[in-house]
């Protein structure tokens, strides 16, 4: 995703296909939002890259509804738990999410900030914020499949909204499936666009 809105299109692209490339890759994906990627997009279409999928930016345009925070904030202590949780709820297996994750002090010291809901002292919810240019992006909002539906990614969202506003942070904003889009409205985001993911080849010129 091009963090910098500055840099050219261009730029970024070639600088792309050469990061790539160097690591032996044949394709990677390039996320654009709406609004402030169209030069991206164009420029994408141009070069054949095929769209793998679309979801709504939302952002919080106001104070999340019940402000409480539930469940334990995210530590290096409990991370294996996180990492339990996301591969439920994503599918994802431990070995992938393990080398995502491999540089944890890293990433902890990178995170605005990450909450862990439990039921019956079993982690089963998770969310973290993380800032991304001008904003802080919620992301790794998941819960496992077994504890669906009884609000749990709800309070696992207000919960980080309430920590990033605790800290003076703003604007949230994050990226939502149709499916998850319910949970976001009750907390009080609206949509503003969309994110798309194109899959890029690194023989493609543009």
């Amino acid at each position: 995703m091009r963090t910098d809105p500055h840099l050219r299109a261009n730029q970024f692209f070639t600088d792309a296909k050469r990061w790539f490339a160097s690591r032996h890759k044949r394709q990677f994906v390039v996320v654009t939002a709406d609004g402030q990627d169209d030069d991206l997009r164009y420029l994408l279409g141009r070069a054949g890259a095929k769209q793998l999928g679309r979801s709504e930016r939302m952002q919080l345009l106001q104070n999340p509804s019940s402000l409480t925070q539930q469940g334990e904030q995210l530590t290096l202590s409990n991370f294996d738990e996180f990492l339990a949780v996301c591969a439920s709820a994503f599918e994802y297996k431990p070995e992938y999410l393990d080398a995502l994750f491999k540089e944890r002090s890293r990433v902890m010291s990178s995170l605005v900030a990450g909450r862990l809901i439990y039921k019956d002292n079993t982690p089963v919810g998770a969310g973290i914020a993380i800032k991304t240019g001008s904003a802080i992006t919620l992301d790794w909002i998941g819960t496992s499949p077994l504890y669906r539906g009884q609000g749990i990614a709800l309070n696992c969202v207000r919960s980080l909204c309430s920590d990033v506003l605790f800290r003076g942070a703003s604007p949230i904003v994050l990226s939502s499936t149709l499916a998850g889009r319910g949970v976001y409205e009750k907390v009080g985001f609206s949509e503003f666009g969309d994110v798309r993911l194109h899959l890029v080849s690194i023989s493609t010129g543009a």
